[in-house]
């Protein structure tokens, strides 16, 4: 699947999801399908992340910490209700409660937090197996996080609504994004198309820092 195509991550679950919480009914009919996102403290993200990290080495797997947790490490305030580690294999002890479409499984830690464990098959497959090779350890998380030019790039290639608004938060950052290694990492494995757009990003971030925003 080539880079602007439509894409979305989607877990096909092997067992019945966590019953869903309803607005009161004093608020209206919710519509149709909805369910409430529970999001997870801070402390209970960093204990799901040491549980997930001593598996991972009594396994000789090495992870990566990506997505929600990642960008609250580079200052988001976003927040989020599960981990997302990239590997190159699942530790055989996880328990797996669904999979991605797009490489892994969905699993979770004894303490009750969900993880996405990713293992791209798909045309990025590269760009996440670099980006675990290039991204230190975080002393203070005791894993390797990932790091910003690649996390721009896994931003635009996820592609949804609020990838590009973590894009922007990224870049909106002073110091933190080299956007010339992110355009080479953006190049490489997300085309041309992409780097072009990736610049355009870069300008509207330096503008609006122009302009006090």
């Amino acid at each position: 699947m080539k880079f602007g195509e439509s894409r979305r991550m989607t877990v096909r679950k092997k067992q019945p999801a966590r019953r869903e919480t309803r607005p009161n009914s004093s608020e209206g009919t919710p519509p149709s399908g909805y369910r409430m996102r529970r999001f997870l403290a801070p402390e209970l993200l960093i204990a799901g992340v040491s549980e997930i990290v001593a598996i991972a080495a009594r396994a000789r797997v090495t992870v990566l910490l990506v997505g929600g947790l990642a960008m609250q490490h580079y200052g988001s305030d976003r927040l989020t209700g599960d981990l997302d580690f990239a590997a190159r294999k699942v530790p055989k002890v996880l328990p797996m409660l669904g999979t991605l479409s797009f490489g892994g499984v969905q699993t979770s830690t004894a303490c009750g937090v969900p993880v996405n464990f990713i293992v791209r098959g798909d045309d990025y497959a590269d760009l996440y197996q670099e980006a675990i090779l290039a991204s230190p350890v975080v002393t203070e998380l005791g894993v390797r996080v990932v790091l910003p030019e690649y996390l721009a790039a896994m931003k635009m290639a996820a592609g949804r609504d609020k990838d590009f608004l973590d894009l922007k938060f990224l870049l909106s950052q002073e110091g933190l994004v080299d956007a010339a290694k992110a355009r080479v990492i953006v190049r490489k494995h997300l085309g041309p198309y992409a780097a072009r757009e990736f610049d355009s990003l870069v300008d509207e971030a330096a503008w609006q820092k122009s302009r006090g925003r």
